[in-house]
């Protein structure tokens, strides 16, 4: 049994709603959250996880893992919408022909009363045959239309189950604002902001719609701060994140992560003393 869930479904699982302004960004997350993470024990455990976002923006190491993927999956395993009606199209297309070249004949003014006659009688034929494989033409189109119906809704269904199953969704901060979301007016307990100092505000609100309790902002405002072209709109600050509004009215809550991983002591001391107070 996961955490947050009880039997017979009494406490709904819990959701995590993780997201950064770049795709690059988030497939990172993605892929290190596929590869196993550390509970609260210690224990490396791996989360049922959805990316949202089309599969051509997406690092192919975690496109099996896209929510685009995971259905595509599952329909390949109902039947296809497709109907051969290519054999009765060539009937049609073969009576249209024949019945034209019939009236052709029978602009001859050197025909008999028989052989107007005989063509007629085959001209009739012909028309009740072409009648006949339109019908049967509109009938496809039909069955087509209802298949492709149904299946929109199953993929509206799959699509459903395999959100409702997630325990953490990731997209981009524009990609949260996903119609399907909003469709299952789904809700997220906690929302994950990455790389939070380096999006705009009218960005950061985004996820904040699905209702969280609670919003963690990862970010470094002494880095890259959001990328704004326009200097009049810079000028209104436009270019301050949410996570730089936060910490200017909030100093005293601000969490400094005090150890870094990824250069020799001897390098990082210089900007550790220059940015950070060698804190």
């Amino acid at each position: 049994m996961t955490p947050g869930t009880v039997q017979n479904g009494a406490i709904p699982k819990r959701k995590i709603l993780i997201c950064a302004p770049s795709n690059a960004a988030v497939d990172e997350l993605v892929l290190r959250i596929k590869n196993g993470i550390k509970n609260s024990k210690g224990n490396i455990f791996n989360p049922n996880v959805v990316r949202l976002g089309k599969s051509d923006a997406i690092n192919e190491q975690v496109k099996d893992l896209t929510l685009e993927e995971q259905v595509e999956k599952q329909l390949s395993l109902t039947a296809s919408i497709q109907s051969d009606d290519s054999k009765i199209r060539e009937e049609h297309r073969k009576c249209v022909v024949e019945r034209d070249q019939l009236k052709s004949k029978l602009e001859d003014p050197k025909l008999t009363d028989n052989d107007i006659a005989d063509l007629e009688l085959k001209l009739q034929q012909v028309m009740s045959k072409r009648r006949d494989l339109g019908r049967k033409l509109d009938e496809a189109r039909e069955q087509r239309a209802v298949k492709y119906r149904n299946r929109e809704i199953e993929r509206r269904n799959i699509q459903f189950k395999i959100l409702n199953e997630a325990q953490v969704v990731c997209s981009t901060l524009s990609g949260s604002a996903h119609d399907v979301l909003a469709r299952m007016s789904m809700t997220f307990d906690t929302v994950v902001i990455d790389e939070a100092a380096q999006c705009i505000e009218l960005s950061a609100i985004i996820p904040l719609r699905y209702g969280c309790k609670k919003c963690i902002m990862v970010g470094d405002p002494n880095q890259l701060p959001p990328t704004v072209l326009s200097q009049k709109a810079a000028s209104f600050n436009y270019e301050q994140s949410l996570f730089v509004r936060m910490q200017n009215n909030h100093k005293d809550s601000i969490y400094l992560l005090n150890t870094q991983y990824r250069m020799h002591p001897e390098i990082s001391k210089f900007p550790s003393r220059e940015f950070y107070k060698s804190k």
